[in-house]
């Protein structure tokens, strides 16, 4: 079997039974399967541990992304996985793969680029690596810590719980359609492509349910909430139905579909990288959920809810039809 064959998740799986069954005794807390690597550490905290690559053709084209936000990104799509924990990031470490033939300013303003955000959350790029590559990439890791027993995980939904959003999806998805289209200097775009190049990391919303023990699961849309919903419910050992016509999606959203001709709702669904939280609530705990997710500037939205693994993952259309989950993005 090529990875083809088998895809990027199933060869995670893969790798994780194969990992587990090789590590007895190890003090690893939550390894793969989790947003970051949960390990002990100091005091009354936890480690946290992420990372993740942007490889030029398959996560960016540089002549769409410009260094600046190529750095800001880096450092951002990190963060929201330590956003997903409930964590608080401190370093960063990157690993520039850089062409010969690349501009010395242009590599000076991706570290501007993570550092400006970085300024923004408290981390520090503490050091890192450069080689020669003949494409562009950039690997960042992260650590951070969480307290002690407070860490989100995606293992635990429960049959009941309502599925939440911290905010509007298919952003990033249209803003990568406007940029393919040239349109990006066009009235009204701004905000779509502005997701896409420099997504904003939920760490405050990660941060206030996890201290307040306000949400079952975890996870970060970066893959799609159609993809990612798959990973939770998985981990968890859970169905999951969600409500169409309870997307949020913009106005410019809609708008940039009807302009290029697509589906805003394939957007949402299997779009990915809109970076905001997927959470499992408990109905008596969504209240004061939403009012701290308010209070992180969010614009959280009950989308569906968590039920037996027998009844799997659907979606209900707005005439009340039942359709399959549109899955979201994956390498290979």
């Amino acid at each position: 079997m090529n990875l083809g064959e088998l895809g990027e998740f199933g060869l995670i799986y893969r790798l994780r039974e194969r990992m587990l069954a090789r590590r007895p005794g190890n003090q690893v807390i939550a390894g793969i399967g989790d947003d970051a690597a949960l390990l002990p550490g100091t005091g009354h905290d936890q480690l946290l541990l992420t990372t993740d690559a942007l490889v030029e053709g398959v996560h960016f084209r540089s002549k769409w992304m410009p260094p600046d936000s190529l750095g800001w990104k880096a450092l951002a799509v990190n963060l929201s996985d330590i956003a997903a924990m409930g964590g608080t990031p401190a370093w960063a470490l990157v690993t520039l793969g850089l062409p010969a033939t690349m501009p010395t300013g242009a590599v000076e303003d991706i570290y501007l680029g993570m550092d400006e955000l970085g300024r923004e959350h408290g981390t520090a790029v503490a050091g890192g690596d450069i080689v020669s590559s003949p494409v562009l990439f950039i690997n960042v890791v992260v650590a951070g810590s969480v307290p002690a027993g407070q860490a989100l995980r995606r293992s635990r939904a429960a049959v009941g719980d309502l599925l939440v959003v911290t905010g509007a999806l298919g952003a990033s998805a249209a803003g990568l359609a406007v940029l393919g289209a040239g349109r990006q200097s066009e009235k009204g775009y701004y905000p779509l492509v502005r997701a896409h190049l420099r997504p904003v990391p939920r760490l405050e919303a990660g941060r206030a349910l996890a201290q307040g023990q306000l949400a079952h699961a975890c996870i970060d849309l970066s893959d799609g909430l159609g993809g990612d919903l798959r990973h939770l419910c998985r981990e968890s050992g859970v169905g999951a139905c969600l409500h169409l016509d309870q997307l949020p999606i913009t106005e410019e959203t809609e708008a940039a579909a009807l302009a290029l001709g697509a589906d805003p709702l394939s957007w949402a669904v299997s779009g990915g990288e809109d970076y905001e939280l997927l959470l499992a609530i408990a109905p008596e705990s969504w209240a004061a959920a939403e009012q701290a997710l308010l209070g992180a500037g969010c614009q959280p939205a009950a989308v569906g809810e968590v039920v037996p693994s027998g009844e799997g993952i659907t979606a209900v259309r707005p005439d009340g039809s039942r359709t399959a989950l549109g899955s979201g993005y994956t390498h290979f």
